[in-house]
């Protein structure tokens, strides 16, 4: 025991001995730790003198409205500024400093929230206008909340929605009532609520997650509208008239337009307008109920090649015919424009998949005949059903405008069809495009690349081409059943057809030339090939290369003459084969279309034939004829073709040429 006693006195000698020491080293851990907390908000500030330029940010995406990327900065910056002030001394004085260094911070947080809250109080607008923002407004304050929740606070931007949702109710409410006078017009305004009740029910509800009732928010704050603003009306203007001894007419007015049109408004206010409102709601459910009816029946209408269209305008008719006398006015004409829309929608969905399985087969119809014939059946019921779509809309217009009276109800029944049309008219464009491709497999594969060649001049190949374009119309009268719509296509097939030709003839001059006697008349190859002796002297081998080159030239002239020769006949031929046996037979048809094939055939020949001092005049007609297909066409018609126009005057027309041509194209725009 005493040697535990001795222990404890040389320990407590040692503590005072070393007692500043001891005294240093607190104060060195408390300086560390204020050092490490000192450096924490140096790392917060640092991040904070960023805000500003953080904010010059966001007010570019705010002007932008682009919500959801400010929403997520914004919370961020905000927890950093609550998290600075809370480490503060509420003494200090720099708490002050710090809250004004924050104040731009706090001015675009309130802006922000101020639209943001804005936009869903008035969703019936927005929901109008751009519904994708509703549903990205809706979602960004239930997504806050949420990140609120997860770091253990209270939820808040849910709340400040509904109380936004609240004001922005009372202030309608407000200025809805503003104008009126007198107990009597002040009922007879309240329809306002119940059309906004139904267009929250059958529009907006359905922007809005369950948990996010808008409905009963709505609901209830205009009752509570009604009760805090209206019915103390009512209980005055009730008193007044038990109080009115005299005979007063506006009195006496009031009392019977009172007790006749709404007596019971008086005594069981609260049960009418529930009443009321669930009638219209109701009553709107089942014209809602019609359309979806209806939105069913298009999505789930036959395929494309189907015999669809007569029977899914039917259907539209009779739907219309059930709701005419029940939804009035703008109502009416919205339930029409949304019936449209719907059509276009799902008909869009549609075509696109009709686009990759056509472009899927048209690379194995290259190679089978047999699909090639169902594919060009298959898109020539395309066109057929599409055209239908266009008079059967007509014709259901017609019966809509029938229901329709004021103008511009009239003008909005008229452009929403005219979108309906032009939508059908648009696809029908891309569908000509790819029966064109389809239908032309064998003539653009087979015939075509043959012209101009060496079987070209042996066999009548444009006969051949000729009948399997009859062929082709044969084809698609089979499913064609509108007279007009087989005419149109034998228009865009003929004018194919001459573009056809007359570029595999540009391009057979560009591939082949100047080697081009190859190509027609193999026996003149020899005539390039001119040996040389070498056992004359060197000016005797010059003499006889001079001699040999202007040789060669004249060769070369002379087969281009005879090539040229060959075209103008073979063309002719060709002109004569197209005029006579086909053009002549559709003309009826084809109008001018055939006037234009046959303009580009005596153009084509004049290139090659016209005498020089006619070749200007020749340029703008040619120009007219082939527009931009102009300037291949004449450039190898005058500088390939031709032998009697020297360099400078070919590069004189084709620079006319060159500057013609859009001119000419700017007319035509």
């Amino acid at each position: 025991m005493k040697h535990v006693n001795e222990e404890i006195n040389i320990l407590d000698e040692n503590w005072q001995a070393d007692y500043d020491t001891h005294q240093e080293m607190e104060l060195f851990q408390k300086l560390a730790n204020y050092k490490k907390n000192i450096d924490i908000f140096i790392e917060q500030l640092k991040y904070f003198m960023d805000v500003k330029f953080q904010i010059q940010r966001m007010e570019e995406k705010f002007q932008k409205e682009d919500f959801q990327h400010i929403f997520f900065k914004l919370i961020s910056l905000t927890q950093l500024r609550d998290n600075v002030i809370e480490q503060l001394n509420p003494e200090s004085k720099d708490l002050q400093t710090i809250k004004e260094e924050f104040k731009d911070l706090n001015q675009f947080e309130i802006k922000f929230y101020s639209a943001l809250y804005g936009k869903i109080a008035d969703c019936i607008n927005l929901e109008k206008e751009n519904p994708l923002q509703l549903m990205e407004i809706v979602k960004i304050v239930r997504n806050g909340d949420k990140l609120l929740v997860n770091q253990g606070k209270a939820p808040k931007f849910v709340p400040e929605a509904e109380k936004e949702i609240a004001r922005f109710i009372e202030q309608r409410y407000l200025n809805q009532m503003a104008s009126v006078s007198g107990p009597v017009a002040a009922i007879d305004n309240q329809k306002f609520i119940v059309q906004d009740l139904i267009k929250i029910n059958s529009k907006v509800a359905s922007r809005f997650p369950h948990d996010f009732d808008i409905f009963n928010l709505y609901f209830n704050n205009y009752k509570k509208m009604i009760l805090g603003k209206l019915v103390p009306m009512m209980d005055q203007c009730e008193t007044s008239l038990s109080r009115a001894g005299r005979q007063d007419v506006q009195f006496n007015e009031i009392r019977d337009r009172i007790q006749g049109y709404m007596a019971p408004f008086m005594v069981h206010l609260k049960d009418l307008i529930q009443k009321y409102i669930e009638t219209s709601l109701e009553r709107d459910k089942q014209d809602f109920f019609n359309f979806k009816i209806l939105q069913k029946m298009i999505k789930e209408k036959q395929p494309l090649e189907s015999n669809f269209p007569e029977d899914i305008f039917k259907q539209i008719n009779d739907q219309i015919g059930l709701v005419v006398s029940q939804l009035k006015n703008d109502n009416f004409i919205g339930y029409i424009e949304m019936i449209n829309l719907t059509f276009i929608g799902q008909m869009e969905d549609e075509i696109e998949q009709l686009k990759k399985v056509i472009k899927f087969n048209f690379e194995e119809a290259k190679k089978d005949v047999n699909l090639q014939l169902d594919l060009t059946l298959k898109i020539s019921l395309y066109i057929n059903n599409f055209q239908r779509c266009i008079k059967y809309s007509l014709e259901t217009k017609k019966y809509v405008l029938e229901s329709v009276k004021q103008p511009q109800q009239i003008e909005k029944v008229e452009e929403s069809f005219r979108n309906l049309s032009q939508f059908f008219r648009n696809q029908l464009g891309v569908l000509y495009e790819q029966l064109k491709t389809v239908g032309f497999i064998e003539i653009q594969s087979e015939i075509i690349p043959q012209l101009f060649k060496q079987k070209w001049v042996d066999s009548d190949l444009i006969k051949d081409l000729g009948e399997k374009l009859v062929e082709f119309f044969d084809i698609i009268s089979l499913s064609i059943s509108l007279e007009s719509q087989l005419w149109n296509i034998q228009k865009i097939s003929f004018q194919f057809l001459a573009d056809l030709y007359f570029e595999a003839f540009i391009m057979s001059y560009k591939n082949c030339f100047p080697n081009i006697c190859t190509e027609f008349y193999p026996k003149y190859c020899d005539y390039y090939l001119v040996g040389l002796t070498e056992d004359q002297n060197l000016k005797g081998k010059a003499n006889k290369q001079q001699k040999q080159q202007k040789q060669q030239q004249d060769q070369e002239q002379s087969i281009i003459l005879m090539n040229k020769e060959l075209m103008s006949m073979l063309i002719a031929r060709d002109q004569e084969r197209v005029n006579n046996d086909y053009l002549e037979t559709y003309e009826q048809n084809l109008g001018k279309t055939a006037s234009l094939v046959r303009k580009q055939f005596k153009v084509f020949l004049q290139i090659i034939d016209k005498k020089k001092i006619e070749i200007e005049n020749l340029i703008v007609e040619a120009i007219q004829t082939y527009k931009l297909v102009a300037l291949p066409l004449l450039e190898i018609g005058l500088t390939k073709i031709r032998d009697d126009c020297d360099t400078e005057y070919k590069n004189q027309m084709m620079k006319r040429m060159k500057d013609l041509l859009p001119k000419y194209l700017d007319l035509q725009q």
